[in-house]
């Protein structure tokens, strides 16, 4: 599919998804001043199918994902993921090949956004975060931004065949990490990825102790 045509129809899905997330979820979105200008890797939790569309109509900047292979075998949903920036990756050795591929589209000054736990959270905690989120931003020294999801755990989870249409939902973007160590290597990626979880749940807290209160306004 042609570029511009994936870019126009990301930015419609963009514009129909803003306003139906905040007359269906009241949805919030908090820490806008911390998304930076460039390359950049947002790791969000994950918890709900629902989070790629509340991350999409949270950050202002065209998002690409890495999602998992399974998805692109449904050759409908395929063709609407694919026009929405998806890249396959797949538990079965082409892993490397994903995180080239989010490569190409940070050294050409875009956004990857990744579910570094790798599965979807049953009761909205933060699970372990993948050593391969540190290997992604040592690589290619784009800078991570720990993005925390609020809500769709009970809007639409893992045992739900369909959402609910009515719920409360937020988007926190923490302040960016930045990959400094000397050494490349699993441990160092490993310590880098833990780095992002407790930034998720850093944010995860300051939601439900301060923020939550601006979404029962």
């Amino acid at each position: 599919m042609n570029a511009s045509v994936m870019k126009f129809i990301y930015s419609v899905a963009q514009s129909v998804l803003k306003p139906l997330s905040r007359i269906l979820y009241k949805h919030q979105v908090y820490g806008l001043e911390h998304i930076p200008i460039g390359p950049a890797i947002l790791a969000a939790n994950h918890t709900s199918y629902l989070d790629v569309m509340l991350i999409g109509a949270s950050c202002p900047d065209e998002l690409h994902w890495l999602a998992d292979e399974w998805l692109f075998r449904v050759k409908w949903l395929r063709s609407v993921i694919v026009a929405l920036n998806a890249h396959s990756v797949s538990e079965r050795g082409s892993r490397l090949g994903a995180i080239r591929q989010a490569g190409k589209v940070l050294a050409a000054g875009g956004k990857v956004a990744l579910f570094p736990e790798g599965v979807r959270s049953r009761d909205g905690s933060i699970g372990d975060v993948r050593a391969g989120v540190g290997l992604l931003a040592a690589r290619y020294d784009a800078p991570v931004v720990p993005t925390y999801v609020h809500g769709p755990h009970t809007i639409w989870n893992r045992d739900s065949m369909f959402p609910n249409l009515s719920g409360r939902t937020a988007c926190v973007f923490g302040a960016p990490l930045v990959f400094k160590e000397q050494n490349h290597n699993p441990e160092a990626y490993q310590a880098f990825a833990n780095q992002v979880k407790d930034a998720l749940e850093n944010l995860q807290q300051v939601y439900i102790t301060t923020l939550s209160r601006h979404n029962d306004v």
